[in-house]
């Protein structure tokens, strides 16, 4: 399917509509060109793709390929590519997306933010980076900081960390129906990647003190600590996702040392989605590690765009749905509560533990 087509099935099954609407969102490399041209083909009045040269490409580079996907498309004329450092038109903005060009949305930044303006987060709330957005100057200002609720049925997302497990085991040839694995990581992340194990395998090893789902154990050989990894007679593949927890999981630091882990299994693979872990150990310690470029916590890896474009426009179509419920509400008179609440009743918006004007005030 093209991706126009993918685009207009999802803005037709959100039933998005960005029409009256200002977005200021990114101009960027591979699929996150798509951001605004989802929101020009969902009737966005104008479109402001901000941008900036990057270890991913140049800002021109993305430009050029933005202005031509836009006239390819039809809607170069919604389009407005521009560079992030002299970009003032923040006032005309309803909804500002939390991407990575316009990151980081600082105070100084918010207070050129008209009043009435929302930001969706494009994923859910827990995956919130404090370092991305000065959360407490978007409550003094009045700026409501949305997540999108990634299992709404419209862009359901949850299978993909699964799969994304899988074909990185696939990348590293592994057999993961009978190899010995060892998954470390839980909250949502990593009991989604067990579930998907559990289909496959019927004892793979988990190590995780905070499961998303508590009753869930599928096939998995439950791990009491880090350190009893090295009591195993074997390992072929461990596994590394934890997005939720920030403890050192394997490094000097760590109960557990990638030197051990190499000592005791020479030939074992590490393959990291997410989680803290000490890279310079494991580049020390010649083990075989996948992929080459490691993320810091709170970050992924890879991303599910090396398996296909619909996980991507999904979960932007997703963000910009929320924006759209919420900027409309606070443009015709209604509270932040009104319209964090709407996206909740909808089914796509994600409040903040708490609610979203008392978080991180305790």
């Amino acid at each position: 399917m093209r991706i126009e087509n993918i685009i207009l099935e999802l803005v037709e099954k959100l039933d998005l509509d960005l029409k009256g609407l200002v977005v200021t969102t990114e101009v960027a490399s591979g699929d996150y060109v798509y951001l605004s041209i989802i929101a020009a083909l969902a009737g966005a009045d104008k479109v402001y793709a901000l941008g900036r040269d990057t270890s991913y490409g140049k800002y021109v580079e993305h430009k050029a390929r933005l202005v031509d996907i836009s006239r390819e498309f039809n809607v170069s004329n919604a389009i407005e590519p521009c560079e992030a450092s002299s970009f003032n038109a923040w006032m005309e903005s309803d909804i500002i997306t939390n991407s990575g060009m316009v990151r980081p949305i600082d105070r100084a930044k918010l207070k050129q933010f008209k009043s009435t303006a929302v930001i969706p987060l494009m994923w859910e709330t827990w995956e919130f980076r404090p370092n991305e957005i000065d959360i407490k100057a978007c409550q003094d200002f009045g700026i409501p900081v949305i997540g999108t609720e990634e299992k709404f049925h419209a862009i359901d997302m949850y299978e993909y960390p699964g799969m994304l497990a899988l074909k990185m085991l696939f990348d590293v040839q592994c057999d993961f129906s009978s190899d010995r694995i060892a998954l470390i990581g839980g909250g949502l992340t990593g009991t989604l990647i067990a579930k998907t194990l559990s289909r496959f395998n019927g004892s793979f090893l988990w190590y995780t003190d905070q499961p998303f789902d508590k009753e869930f154990k599928g096939n998995s050989i439950p791990l009491k600590s880090l350190d009893s990894l090295i009591n195993e007679d074997y390992l072929d593949v461990i596994f590394v996702a934890e997005h939720s927890v920030n403890d050192p999981l394997i490094g000097k630091e760590a109960s557990l040392s990638f030197k051990e882990i190499a000592e005791k299994f020479p030939d074992v693979k590490i393959v990291h989605l997410c989680g803290n872990i000490d890279t310079e150990e494991l580049v020390g310690s010649k083990l075989t590690y996948y992929p080459q470029n490691i993320a810091p916590f709170g970050h992924m890896s890879v991303f599910p765009t090396v398996m296909s474009v619909k996980p991507t426009l999904k979960l932007f179509s997703g963000g910009l749905k929320v924006g759209e419920i919420a900027a409309k509400i606070r443009k015709n008179g209604g509270s932040i509560h009104e319209a964090i609440q709407a996206t909740v009743d909808y089914g796509i918006g994600q409040d903040f533990p708490g609610g979203f004007m008392n978080y991180g005030r305790d």
